[in-house]
């Protein structure tokens, strides 16, 4: 089954029929946000996921209505996470959907200047929170282990596009600040030596995190990717969300170790150099725009 495509009044249909919505009038809009599920706003109050594509095994939406619940019992991150207050399944498409209420605040990625002090701060406090979850809690319910990534691998297929852009002048901007050696550790760190294994939200991009315009986190949505493994991937989100050095002080102060912060910079900027030259190419539709940022 291939991937699923949904007019918007096939969506007001759908919502029309679940019970925690309000009477008509509902003014149902569609979000950007979303390449494995459809997203739809109702009443600017609530968010309606539909899963796009196939899955197999567990739905993970309802994984991650369980997941939710899990972490609404941890007070530290429970004013953070979304709440889900329905899943099902829509017939005749036979796609997972859920109903969410919609986390206040705009993403970092619509509004990246909102970023400041104060976004630090809630972000180590998220990190910490998310570090007191029980891997065991967390794998009793279903969320799958991460694999771990082979950083060398990784930094080698890096480094052949990095040679690409290079020499069909693709980099621009970037030429003068992009180097081999940025895709490297410094010599008396080697990332990765450290083993740990915790819960990840393993997707902290700028468009699952939620600020107010004081700049403070109101929310990190979509779990739908939570992996146990190791937090460096957490440290590769946030380096595209908010910055490379931010990323590194929020991981800092949560308590990630030297090599693990160090493995996730050189995981983002690797994976930026990846995806840039997939959309140069034609293979990827993410902003270019937002990448090479």
């Amino acid at each position: 089954m291939g991937k699923l495509r949904v007019s918007d009044s096939e969506a007001l249909v759908l919502v029309q029929s679940l019970r925690h919505v309000p009477p008509p009038p509902l003014d149902i809009r569609r979000c950007s946000e979303g390449g494995e599920h459809l997203v739809w706003t109702v009443n600017d109050a609530l968010v309606l996921r539909v899963a796009a594509g196939q899955s197999s095994g567990e739905e993970p939406l309802l994984r991650e209505r369980k997941l939710l619940d899990l972490l609404r019992r941890n007070d530290k991150i429970a004013p953070l996470v979304p709440l889900c207050i329905d899943v099902g399944v829509w017939n005749p498409h036979g796609r997972q959907y859920a109903l969410y209420h919609k986390t206040a605040g705009v993403s970092v990625e619509s509004d990246p200047r909102g970023v400041r002090k104060g976004t630090e701060d809630g972000l180590v406090a998220f990190l910490v929170g998310l570090g007191g979850v029980g891997v065991g809690d967390a794998l009793g319910i279903g969320v799958p282990e991460g694999e771990e990534v082979d950083l060398d691998e990784l930094r080698g297929r890096a480094t052949a596009a990095l040679d690409l852009l290079r020499r069909r002048q693709q980099l621009m901007e970037l030429d003068e600040v992009m180097s081999l050696e940025k895709l490297g550790a410094p010599w008396h760190v080697q990332p990765g030596s450290s083993v740990r294994r915790v819960l990840t939200h393993a997707d902290l991009k700028g468009e699952h995190v939620f600020l107010d315009a004081a700049g403070r986190v109101t929310g990190v949505i979509d779990w739908s990717d939570a992996r146990v493994g190791c937090p460096s991937v957490e440290v590769s989100g946030l380096a595209v969300a908010v910055g490379a050095r931010m990323a590194a002080r929020v991981a800092k102060r949560a308590g990630y170790e030297a090599d693990i912060v160090c493995k996730g910079v050189i995981m983002a900027r690797c994976n930026g150099v990846l995806c840039l030259e997939a959309i140069l190419r034609g293979d990827d539709d993410s902003p270019e725009l937002l990448v090479r940022r």
